[in-house]
């Protein structure tokens, strides 16, 4: 049997394929969970927004530990990273009294210079939050990459990260929740698959804006 290899342009319709069908099966795989979890007290679900995004491009080579931040150089073009944005959904359900698990997803899109490039990313965080003085907490802990980018000069972002940040969240008796969340995330800390020479890896940072409701009260 014979085997021909993919041009460009079908091997890149395979990744956006590929990584349409990861994201179906994640999205049924937490609302599955939602569902088993809603009668739990605390559990939430909310919406967010990430503002005032900023996005630095880092460069290194496997085995070397240079790396250049906010400009990086590729194919002869001098690479900036700008402004970011992204929307998202989260899930967050309480293991202790000051100890939360948050999950969800968020698509976040960075413009890049020159020629005002934009890339896409799907992110997935699996962290936790540390609450504190009734209105504060930390967050932090692994993010799962997809980058949707079709033609890109940059790396492709598919892999594994973290993201780090603090907050403010206020409850309402109502079951609403608001929240302020300034965060730095780091994308492809671990690049799959591993990428050999040169590759670019994007740090955002931003502040998220979010508010959340008890899906307990949707029992009631």
């Amino acid at each position: 049997m014979l085997n021909y290899p993919l041009d460009a342009g079908e091997d890149e319709s395979c990744k956006s394929i590929s990584m349409r069908r990861l994201v179906v099966v994640y999205l049924l795989l937490v609302i599955g969970q939602m569902n088993g979890l809603a009668q739990e007290s605390g559990a939430k679900i909310g919406i967010t927004y990430s503002a005032f995004g900023r996005t630095d491009i880092l460069y290194s080579t496997l085995g070397n530990a240079d790396i250049a931040y906010s400009q990086d150089i590729i194919q002869g073009q001098s690479l900036e990273g700008k402004r970011s944005y992204a929307f998202g959904l989260t899930y967050v359900r309480p293991i202790s009294q000051w100890l939360d698990f948050e999950s969800g997803f968020d698509i976040s899109n960075h413009k890049v210079n020159p020629e005002s490039m934009n890339v896409t990313i799907l992110s997935i965080p699996v962290s936790v939050r540390v609450n504190f003085l009734k209105y504060l907490f930390f967050n932090g802990g692994a993010l799962i990459g997809i980058d949707l980018t079709r033609n890109s000069s940059i790396s492709d972002q598919n892999g594994l990260g973290f993201i780090v940040g603090f907050g403010v969240e206020y409850n309402l008796k109502s079951g609403l929740s608001f929240f302020l969340n300034p965060y730095s995330k780091y994308h492809t800390f671990v690049m799959i698959p591993a990428a050999k020479g040169q590759k670019n890896r994007l740090n955002e940072t931003g502040i998220r804006i979010g508010v959340s409701y008890d899906l307990s009260r949707l029992l009631k």
